[in-house]
Formats: structure tokens, sequence, C-alpha cells
């Protein structure tokens, strides 16, 4: 309940702006404060949440739940500036499959990366006709990239393998997706990340559960506590090291998101078709046109031959953790036949 009285006045720029803050800074920190002349805008490097990816979430928010009640029409017009702020970066792109020369309609990325799809694990955008073929369309763009260039995973934005360089953050691989759907350049291609494959999961579960199932079996990527953070690409480092965004991702994608429960909420609510509407309107305005589609119901599995030769071999397994490799990836291979 707090959340909802005091996002707006803490996050929302002021009258006619539509802009919602990315960061908010707090006037005086010795009160709680809940009026918005308490807040102002970060002065140097200011940011927005106008984007068209997670931070679409808090978007939602505020204009599903936000107390809008110190502005005229409890803020309409301001939610509505919101979304016509957004518009403007969203985009549709066709993607071109090499082999065949087709072409299928996706959202453009920022570097394509699986982290800018958060927003599907978390609300239920699935449950959207139109949506749903959009992002579809997106992951079978994204295993589909993965296959052409014999990639044994997918890739996502995630700490690298000592001996990867990332540039600017260091060890931190941030620009790394899909250049061909993505508005910004994509500096990195030596690493994937398990959670890489959430996505996949949210739309087509077969698919998404045989591609991390490809990624936990590259050398080194399996520990007693479960997978690491990314692994290279030829097979032959690891980083070793263990975070929620690379871990839990998976799992609640696993269990289908949170976007059915929320889904509940929101009908109890009376908001479920508030937020259908509004985001049906948002897509509808740039796919509702002639879109490009995915062919076929499923997504394609990983080609085997992605994994690297020395993939089962004794010496591939994390030191604490001596997996049998081979017989586990079969058990799991199998229980993924439809």
């Amino acid at each position: 309940q707090r959340m909802r009285t005091t996002a707006v006045p803490i996050f929302y720029a002021g009258r006619g702006t539509g802009a919602l803050r990315a960061v908010a800074r707090i006037r005086n920190t010795t009160k709680d404060v809940l009026n918005a002349s308490d807040y102002d805008t970060v002065p140097v490097h200011p940011s927005y949440l106008d984007d068209a990816y997670e931070g679409e979430l808090l978007v939602l928010f505020v204009d599903l739940l936000g107390d809008w009640s110190s502005y005229p029409n409890n803020g309409k017009e301001e939610r509505n500036k919101m979304w016509e702020r957004k518009q403007i970066r969203l985009k549709a792109i066709n993607f071109t499959n090499p082999e065949d020369d087709s072409k299928i309609t996706v959202q453009e990325g920022f570097w394509f990366s699986s982290h800018e799809q958060w927003k599907l694990m978390v609300l239920p955008y699935l449950e959207i006709p139109l949506v749903k073929q959009v992002f579809t369309n997106s992951e079978y763009v994204r295993v589909v990239n993965s296959i052409q260039l014999r990639i044994p995973g997918l890739f996502a934005s995630s700490h690298a393998p000592p001996d990867v360089e990332c540039g600017r953050l260091g060890g931190y691989c941030n620009a790394v997706g899909i250049q061909a759907v993505a508005s910004q350049p994509v500096h990195w291609d030596q690493s994937v990340s398990p959670y890489g494959a959430y996505p996949v999961m949210l739309v087509d579960m077969p698919s998404g559960l045989a591609w991390y199932n490809t990624m936990l079996s590259l050398p080194k990527m399996q520990t007693v506590t479960g997978s690491v953070e990314a692994a290279r690409v030829d097979g032959t480092s690891v980083a070793s090291i263990l975070t929620w965004d690379t871990k839990v991702t998976s799992v609640v994608a696993m269990l289908r998101g949170t976007g059915p429960l929320i889904s509940k909420m929101l009908q109890e609510d009376g908001l479920s078709e508030q937020f259908q509407e509004r985001v049906s309107t948002f897509y509808g305005e740039k796919f509702s046109r002639a879109m490009s589609s995915a062919p076929g119901q499923h997504l394609p599995m990983p080609p085997p031959q992605l994994l690297p030769s020395h993939w089962a071999e004794r010496s591939a397994a994390f030191p604490s953790c001596g997996c049998d490799l081979v017989n586990g990836t079969r058990r799991l291979s199998e229980s993924l036949i439809v």
C-alpha cells in the first residue's frame, strides 16, 4: 500500500512531462516525505523509464495502482502522456533468416539480450494474443541465431569467464545479443548464460528447457549449488560466481512466471481490462499491421553438435561436482520429448 501511495510523488517528474524517473533524488533525507515537492530529478545524466523493456513494469504499476489524486481527473492525461512518450521507443523490425531469406517480425531490442524480456516473466503479457505472437517471434529469432552461428547457448548480459574481455565494465558483458535486431552496438559474443533461456521457456517450455540444458552441459557449468554464471562458447572456461539474476530467473520461468498469479489479482481488483487495453493499444500501434510470424507451433531445439567435443569428459565437471554428465543429460532430454 505504501508503494501505491508514494510511487507517483517520488517518480513522476511533474505535470505535462509524461516522464517517470528511473532515479529520484530526495531533497531532505531527515524526514519521511510524501509530497512531490520533496523529490526532484538527478541533475547530472537524468534518466527516465520510457523504454519498452523491463522499465515498463514500474510504468504499469503507477498507471494501474498509483495514487494520482493530486492531478486532475485522477491523472488520466498524465498517464496517457507516459505511454505516448514510450510509444516512440517501441519499434517493429524484421529479422531476415539467411537460410531461406524469410522475414520474422520482432520487437527491436536494445542489444536483444534475454534480460530485456524480464517483464514477460512478471506480468500477464502473454495472455494477449498479439503480444504473445510478437515475443514468440522474438524467441524464435533468438534460438535460430544461435543455431546458425553454432553457439551452444543464448546471449544474455552477465559476468564473463576470466579470459573473456568485456570492455568498459571490466568482467561484465552487458552489450551482448543479436546485432541484426538491436538498436545499440553489440560488442561481445564469447560467452553465454543459462538464464538466456528463460524467455524461451515462457513461450515454449520444452524448447526453453532444452536450451537451458545445453548451457548446463557445457564444461564446469554445474556445481553443488547449481549452475554458475556463464560459460565461454568454446567450453574452455566459466564465470564461477552465483548471482540472483542468472539463477532465479530460470526457476521462476520454469514455474510459468508470476503472470498467472498477477492476472488473478488484476481480475479481483477490476484492473484486468485496463491492463489488457493499455498493453494491446501500445503494441497494436506498431504490430497490428502485416506481421511476419515464426513458422510452426514450437521453437527449434538445440542441435546436439553445438556442444564442444569434450563436454562429457570427467575432467569437464566442476571440481566440487563430479556429475554424470552424459546420463544426466540423456535423462533430461528424454523427459522433454513431447
